[in-house]
Protein backbone atom coordinates (compact mmCIF):
# COMPACT_ATOMS: atom_id res chain seq x y z
CA UNK A 1 0.00 0.00 0.00
CA UNK A 2 2.56 2.54 1.15
CA UNK A 3 4.92 1.89 -1.75
CA UNK A 4 2.67 3.40 -4.42
CA UNK A 5 2.81 6.86 -2.87
CA UNK A 6 6.61 6.92 -2.92
CA UNK A 7 7.14 5.09 -6.21
CA UNK A 8 4.91 7.64 -7.93
CA UNK A 9 6.52 10.63 -6.17
CA UNK A 10 10.13 9.47 -6.77
CA UNK A 11 9.49 7.74 -10.15
CA UNK A 12 10.57 4.36 -8.76
CA UNK A 13 10.00 0.94 -10.18
CA UNK A 14 7.03 -0.54 -8.27
CA UNK A 15 8.17 -4.07 -9.20
CA UNK A 16 11.41 -3.59 -7.29
CA UNK A 17 10.85 -1.44 -4.21
CA UNK A 18 14.29 -2.17 -2.77
CA UNK A 19 15.42 -0.86 0.59
CA UNK A 20 17.75 1.55 -1.22
CA UNK A 21 14.75 3.14 -2.93
CA UNK A 22 12.13 3.33 -0.24
CA UNK A 23 13.64 3.50 3.21
CA UNK A 24 13.74 5.57 6.34
CA UNK A 25 15.98 8.21 4.73
CA UNK A 26 13.55 8.82 1.87
CA UNK A 27 10.65 8.88 4.29
CA UNK A 28 12.30 11.38 6.60
CA UNK A 29 13.34 13.60 3.72
CA UNK A 30 9.84 13.68 2.30
CA UNK A 31 8.22 14.32 5.67
CA UNK A 32 10.63 17.09 6.60
CA UNK A 33 10.10 18.72 3.22
CA UNK A 34 6.33 18.59 3.66
CA UNK A 35 6.47 19.94 7.21
CA UNK A 36 8.93 22.67 6.28
CA UNK A 37 6.84 23.83 3.33
CA UNK A 38 3.51 23.63 5.15
CA UNK A 39 2.94 26.81 7.08
CA UNK A 40 0.39 27.09 9.86
CA UNK A 41 0.00 30.77 8.94
CA UNK A 42 -1.16 30.13 5.39
CA UNK A 43 -4.70 31.30 4.79
CA UNK A 44 -5.66 28.98 1.95
CA UNK A 45 -6.13 25.84 4.07
CA UNK A 46 -5.66 25.01 7.76
CA UNK A 47 -2.47 23.17 8.67
CA UNK A 48 -4.28 20.19 10.16
CA UNK A 49 -6.33 19.70 7.00
CA UNK A 50 -3.13 19.57 4.97
CA UNK A 51 -1.60 17.13 7.43
CA UNK A 52 -4.65 14.86 7.43
CA UNK A 53 -4.70 14.71 3.62
CA UNK A 54 -0.95 14.03 3.51
CA UNK A 55 -1.20 11.15 5.99
CA UNK A 56 -4.11 9.64 4.07
CA UNK A 57 -2.07 9.73 0.86
CA UNK A 58 1.31 8.56 2.11
CA UNK A 59 -0.10 5.80 4.33
CA UNK A 60 -2.97 4.99 1.96
CA UNK A 61 -5.48 5.31 4.79
CA UNK A 62 -9.22 5.77 4.42
CA UNK A 63 -9.75 7.74 7.61
CA UNK A 64 -7.53 10.28 9.41
CA UNK A 65 -8.54 12.00 12.62
CA UNK A 66 -6.51 14.70 14.39
CA UNK A 67 -7.82 15.56 17.85
CA UNK A 68 -7.33 17.93 20.74
CA UNK A 69 -7.81 16.40 24.17
CA UNK A 70 -10.31 18.22 26.34
CA UNK A 71 -9.52 19.24 29.89
CA UNK A 72 -10.83 16.06 31.53
CA UNK A 73 -8.74 13.83 29.27
CA UNK A 74 -11.78 11.63 28.72
CA UNK A 75 -13.09 13.37 25.63
CA UNK A 76 -11.54 14.76 22.48
CA UNK A 77 -12.48 17.38 19.90
CA UNK A 78 -11.37 16.92 16.30
CA UNK A 79 -9.47 19.63 14.46
CA UNK A 80 -9.42 17.74 11.15
CA UNK A 81 -11.30 14.65 9.93
CA UNK A 82 -10.53 13.06 6.57
CA UNK A 83 -12.88 10.28 5.53
CA UNK A 84 -12.93 8.47 2.20
CA UNK A 85 -11.51 11.31 0.18
CA UNK A 86 -13.21 14.30 1.81
CA UNK A 87 -13.27 16.30 5.01
CA UNK A 88 -15.97 15.83 7.62
CA UNK A 89 -17.26 18.33 10.19
CA UNK A 90 -15.36 18.48 13.48
CA UNK A 91 -17.01 16.86 16.49
CA UNK A 92 -16.40 16.08 20.17
CA UNK A 93 -16.53 12.47 21.32
CA UNK A 94 -15.81 10.18 24.27
CA UNK A 95 -12.60 8.16 24.25
CA UNK A 96 -14.13 5.31 26.23
CA UNK A 97 -14.18 1.95 24.45
CA UNK A 98 -12.24 3.31 21.46
CA UNK A 99 -8.71 2.58 20.27
CA UNK A 100 -8.05 6.31 20.70
CA UNK A 101 -8.62 5.80 24.40
CA UNK A 102 -5.79 3.26 24.32
CA UNK A 103 -3.52 5.69 22.51
CA UNK A 104 -3.59 8.49 25.10
CA UNK A 105 -0.49 8.32 27.24
CA UNK A 106 1.39 6.05 24.87
CA UNK A 107 3.94 7.04 22.27
CA UNK A 108 2.28 5.01 19.54
CA UNK A 109 -0.49 2.41 19.45
CA UNK A 110 -0.97 0.06 16.51
CA UNK A 111 -3.57 -2.57 15.62
CA UNK A 112 -2.46 -3.98 12.24
CA UNK A 113 -5.61 -6.06 11.77
CA UNK A 114 -9.05 -6.93 13.19
CA UNK A 115 -9.38 -3.67 15.11
CA UNK A 116 -13.20 -3.89 15.08
CA UNK A 117 -13.06 -7.20 16.94
CA UNK A 118 -10.77 -5.67 19.54
CA UNK A 119 -13.16 -2.71 20.10
CA UNK A 120 -16.65 -4.06 19.41
CA UNK A 121 -18.36 -1.14 21.18
CA UNK A 122 -16.83 1.51 18.92
CA UNK A 123 -19.62 2.22 16.44
CA UNK A 124 -17.41 4.51 14.34
CA UNK A 125 -14.99 1.68 13.64
CA UNK A 126 -17.89 -0.55 12.64
CA UNK A 127 -19.36 2.12 10.35
CA UNK A 128 -15.95 2.65 8.72
CA UNK A 129 -15.45 -1.12 8.26
CA UNK A 130 -12.07 -0.58 9.89
CA UNK A 131 -9.47 -3.30 9.69
CA UNK A 132 -6.26 -1.58 10.84
CA UNK A 133 -5.51 1.35 13.13
CA UNK A 134 -2.44 3.42 14.07
CA UNK A 135 -2.56 6.15 16.70
CA UNK A 136 -0.04 8.46 18.31
CA UNK A 137 -0.21 10.79 21.30
CA UNK A 138 0.59 14.47 20.93
CA UNK A 139 2.61 15.73 23.89
CA UNK A 140 2.99 19.30 25.14
CA UNK A 141 6.44 20.74 25.81
CA UNK A 142 5.81 20.00 29.51
CA UNK A 143 5.07 16.33 28.85
CA UNK A 144 1.28 16.49 29.09
CA UNK A 145 -0.94 14.67 26.56
CA UNK A 146 -2.80 17.36 24.58
CA UNK A 147 -3.98 15.54 21.48
CA UNK A 148 -3.75 12.51 19.26
CA UNK A 149 -3.67 11.44 15.63
CA UNK A 150 -5.38 8.29 14.42
CA UNK A 151 -5.32 6.71 10.96
CA UNK A 152 -7.62 3.88 9.90
CA UNK A 153 -7.78 1.62 6.86
CA UNK A 154 -10.28 -0.84 5.46
CA UNK A 155 -7.32 -3.17 4.84
CA UNK A 156 -4.70 -4.80 7.07
CA UNK A 157 -1.60 -2.70 7.74
CA UNK A 158 1.16 -3.83 5.34
CA UNK A 159 4.18 -2.06 6.83
CA UNK A 160 3.81 -1.39 10.54
CA UNK A 161 7.32 0.02 11.20
CA UNK A 162 7.01 2.52 8.36
CA UNK A 163 3.54 3.65 9.46
CA UNK A 164 4.61 4.06 13.08
CA UNK A 165 7.69 6.00 11.99
CA UNK A 166 5.62 8.43 9.93
CA UNK A 167 3.19 8.97 12.79
CA UNK A 168 5.93 9.65 15.33
CA UNK A 169 7.62 12.17 13.05
CA UNK A 170 4.48 14.20 12.37
CA UNK A 171 3.39 14.01 16.01
CA UNK A 172 6.10 16.47 17.08
CA UNK A 173 5.00 19.14 14.62
CA UNK A 174 1.31 18.50 15.25
CA UNK A 175 1.80 18.87 19.00
CA UNK A 176 3.50 22.22 18.41
CA UNK A 177 0.55 23.36 16.32
CA UNK A 178 -1.91 22.29 19.02
CA UNK A 179 0.02 24.35 21.56
CA UNK A 180 0.08 27.30 19.17
CA UNK A 181 -3.71 27.07 18.84
CA UNK A 182 -4.04 26.99 22.63
CA UNK A 183 -1.89 30.11 22.96
CA UNK A 184 -3.86 31.91 20.24
CA UNK A 185 -7.15 31.04 21.90
CA UNK A 186 -5.85 32.23 25.28
CA UNK A 187 -4.73 35.48 23.69
CA UNK A 188 -8.08 35.92 21.98
CA UNK A 189 -9.90 35.33 25.25
CA UNK A 190 -7.62 37.78 27.02
CA UNK A 191 -8.18 40.32 24.26
CA UNK A 192 -11.94 39.78 24.53
CA UNK A 193 -11.87 40.42 28.28
CA UNK A 194 -9.63 43.47 27.85
CA UNK A 195 -11.88 44.87 25.13
CA UNK A 196 -14.94 44.37 27.33
CA UNK A 197 -13.21 46.19 30.19
CA UNK A 198 -11.93 48.87 27.82
CA UNK A 199 -15.39 49.57 26.45
CA UNK A 200 -17.18 49.61 29.80
CA UNK A 201 -14.76 51.07 32.32
CA UNK A 202 -16.02 54.32 33.88
CA UNK A 203 -12.68 56.08 33.59
CA UNK A 204 -11.50 57.67 30.38
CA UNK A 205 -8.65 55.96 28.55
CA UNK A 206 -6.49 57.08 25.66
CA UNK A 207 -3.37 55.73 23.97
CA UNK A 208 -1.02 58.15 22.24
CA UNK A 209 2.32 58.29 20.50
CA UNK A 210 4.69 61.15 21.17
CA UNK A 211 5.98 63.22 18.25
CA UNK A 212 9.49 64.65 18.55
CA UNK A 213 11.11 67.61 16.84
CA UNK A 214 14.51 67.54 15.14
CA UNK A 215 16.20 67.96 18.51
CA UNK A 216 14.44 64.95 19.98
CA UNK A 217 12.13 67.01 22.18
CA UNK A 218 8.36 66.45 22.45
CA UNK A 219 6.59 68.64 19.91
CA UNK A 220 3.15 67.04 19.71
CA UNK A 221 1.34 63.78 20.28
CA UNK A 222 -1.06 61.69 18.24
CA UNK A 223 -4.26 59.98 19.42
CA UNK A 224 -4.17 56.24 18.68
CA UNK A 225 -7.13 54.87 20.61
CA UNK A 226 -9.77 56.07 23.05
CA UNK A 227 -12.62 54.38 24.90
CA UNK A 228 -16.28 55.46 25.13
CA UNK A 229 -15.72 56.99 28.58
CA UNK A 230 -13.14 59.32 27.04
CA UNK A 231 -15.80 60.65 24.69
CA UNK A 232 -18.31 61.05 27.50
CA UNK A 233 -15.89 62.81 29.88
CA UNK A 234 -14.33 65.19 27.34
CA UNK A 235 -17.10 65.71 24.81
CA UNK A 236 -14.65 64.77 22.04
CA UNK A 237 -15.45 62.03 19.51
CA UNK A 238 -13.20 59.20 18.42
CA UNK A 239 -13.96 59.96 14.78
CA UNK A 240 -12.49 63.43 15.27
CA UNK A 241 -9.44 62.30 17.24
CA UNK A 242 -7.99 58.96 16.10
CA UNK A 243 -4.94 59.48 13.93
CA UNK A 244 -4.84 63.21 14.60
CA UNK A 245 -2.50 65.22 16.78
CA UNK A 246 -3.12 67.39 19.81
CA UNK A 247 -2.19 70.51 17.81
CA UNK A 248 -4.86 69.62 15.26
CA UNK A 249 -7.75 69.02 17.66
CA UNK A 250 -6.70 70.97 20.79
CA UNK A 251 -4.49 73.77 19.46
CA UNK A 252 -4.93 75.95 22.57
CA UNK A 253 -4.05 73.27 25.09
CA UNK A 254 -1.71 74.46 27.82
CA UNK A 255 1.99 73.48 27.43
CA UNK A 256 1.76 71.56 30.70
CA UNK A 257 0.02 68.62 29.05
CA UNK A 258 2.59 68.07 26.31
CA UNK A 259 5.52 68.59 28.68
CA UNK A 260 4.14 66.13 31.22
CA UNK A 261 3.15 63.44 28.72
CA UNK A 262 6.38 63.84 26.77
CA UNK A 263 8.39 63.09 29.89
CA UNK A 264 6.34 59.97 30.57
CA UNK A 265 6.73 58.69 26.99
CA UNK A 266 10.49 59.29 26.89
CA UNK A 267 11.49 58.22 30.42
CA UNK A 268 8.90 55.53 31.05
CA UNK A 269 8.21 56.99 34.49
CA UNK A 270 4.48 57.00 35.39
CA UNK A 271 2.84 60.04 36.94
CA UNK A 272 -0.45 60.97 38.62
CA UNK A 273 -1.75 64.52 38.92
CA UNK A 274 -4.76 66.84 38.90
CA UNK A 275 -4.98 69.74 36.50
CA UNK A 276 -7.41 72.12 34.83
CA UNK A 277 -7.84 72.12 31.05
CA UNK A 278 -8.79 75.53 29.74
CA UNK A 279 -9.44 74.00 26.33
CA UNK A 280 -12.08 71.67 27.76
CA UNK A 281 -13.00 73.85 30.75
CA UNK A 282 -12.76 70.88 33.10
CA UNK A 283 -10.61 69.56 35.93
CA UNK A 284 -9.15 66.08 35.47
CA UNK A 285 -7.46 63.55 37.72
CA UNK A 286 -4.96 61.77 35.49
CA UNK A 287 -2.65 58.75 35.70
CA UNK A 288 -0.22 58.45 32.78
CA UNK A 289 2.19 55.62 31.96
CA UNK A 290 4.23 54.37 29.02
CA UNK A 291 3.26 50.89 27.71
CA UNK A 292 6.20 50.98 25.29
CA UNK A 293 8.91 53.49 24.30
CA UNK A 294 7.54 56.52 22.49
CA UNK A 295 3.95 55.95 23.60
CA UNK A 296 1.90 56.90 26.61
CA UNK A 297 -1.52 56.00 27.93
CA UNK A 298 -3.77 58.04 30.18
CA UNK A 299 -6.49 56.95 32.58
CA UNK A 300 -8.51 59.85 33.93
CA UNK A 301 -11.65 61.06 35.70
CA UNK A 302 -13.55 64.33 35.43
CA UNK A 303 -13.30 65.94 38.89
CA UNK A 304 -14.80 69.31 37.94
CA UNK A 305 -17.74 68.98 40.32
CA UNK A 306 -15.47 67.92 43.14
CA UNK A 307 -13.20 70.88 42.54
CA UNK A 308 -16.21 73.21 42.44
CA UNK A 309 -17.45 71.86 45.76
CA UNK A 310 -13.98 72.23 47.26
CA UNK A 311 -13.82 75.83 46.10
CA UNK A 312 -17.23 76.65 47.55
CA UNK A 313 -16.17 75.11 50.83
CA UNK A 314 -12.98 77.17 50.86
CA UNK A 315 -14.98 80.37 50.25
CA UNK A 316 -17.36 79.51 53.06
CA UNK A 317 -14.50 78.82 55.44
CA UNK A 318 -12.82 82.03 54.41
CA UNK A 319 -16.01 83.97 55.15
CA UNK A 320 -16.28 82.37 58.56
CA UNK A 321 -12.70 83.38 59.29
CA UNK A 322 -13.52 86.97 58.35
CA UNK A 323 -16.22 87.04 61.02
CA UNK A 324 -13.92 85.74 63.70
CA UNK A 325 -12.24 88.06 66.21
CA UNK A 326 -13.32 91.61 67.18
CA UNK A 327 -15.70 93.38 64.76
CA UNK A 328 -15.88 97.19 65.21
CA UNK A 329 -19.56 98.17 65.42
CA UNK A 330 -21.19 101.53 66.18
CA UNK A 331 -22.82 101.51 69.60
CA UNK A 332 -25.68 103.67 68.37
CA UNK A 333 -26.57 102.78 64.74
CA UNK A 334 -24.90 99.37 64.74
CA UNK A 335 -22.95 100.08 61.52
CA UNK A 336 -19.81 98.00 61.06
CA UNK A 337 -16.39 99.33 60.08
CA UNK A 338 -14.42 97.30 57.53
CA UNK A 339 -10.65 96.95 57.20
CA UNK A 340 -10.57 100.02 54.94
CA UNK A 341 -12.12 102.18 57.66
CA UNK A 342 -15.45 102.42 55.83
CA UNK A 343 -18.75 102.01 57.64
CA UNK A 344 -21.53 99.72 56.41
CA UNK A 345 -24.92 98.74 57.66
CA UNK A 346 -25.11 95.40 59.38
CA UNK A 347 -27.03 93.89 56.44
CA UNK A 348 -24.58 95.21 53.85
CA UNK A 349 -21.53 94.01 55.78
CA UNK A 350 -22.89 90.52 56.38
CA UNK A 351 -24.02 90.18 52.76
CA UNK A 352 -20.57 91.07 51.45
CA UNK A 353 -18.71 88.80 53.88
CA UNK A 354 -21.00 85.78 53.98
CA UNK A 355 -23.49 84.01 51.80
CA UNK A 356 -26.27 84.73 54.29
CA UNK A 357 -29.40 86.55 53.19
CA UNK A 358 -31.67 88.67 55.37
CA UNK A 359 -35.42 88.67 55.90
CA UNK A 360 -36.96 91.50 57.95
CA UNK A 361 -39.49 91.21 60.73
CA UNK A 362 -40.29 92.75 64.14
CA UNK A 363 -39.32 91.25 67.43
CA UNK A 364 -41.77 91.22 70.35
CA UNK A 365 -39.96 93.98 72.28
CA UNK A 366 -39.89 96.34 69.31
CA UNK A 367 -43.51 95.59 68.48
CA UNK A 368 -44.60 96.58 71.98
CA UNK A 369 -42.37 99.69 71.93
CA UNK A 370 -43.41 101.05 68.53
CA UNK A 371 -46.93 99.79 68.18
Amino acid sequence: MIWSFYTERYHMNPENPSSSQVNEVVLRDDLLTFLAQTSSMASDEPFFNKLARYLAQCLEMDFVCIDRLDGDGLTATTVAVWCDGRFEDNVSYSLKDTPCGDVVGKTVCCFPTMVCKLFPDDQVLLDLRAESYVGVTLWSHSGKPIGLIAVISHNPLANRPLAESIMQIVAVRAAGEIERLQVEEALQESEKKFRLLFQNQPSGFALHEIILDDDGKPADYRFLEINPAFERLTGLKASDLIGKTQMEVLPNNEPFWLETYGKVALTGEPISFENFSKELNRYFQVSAYSPEPGKFATVFYDITERKKAEREREIALDNVKKLEGIIPICMYCKSIRDDKDAWHSLEAYMSSHTSAQFSHGICKVCAEKHF
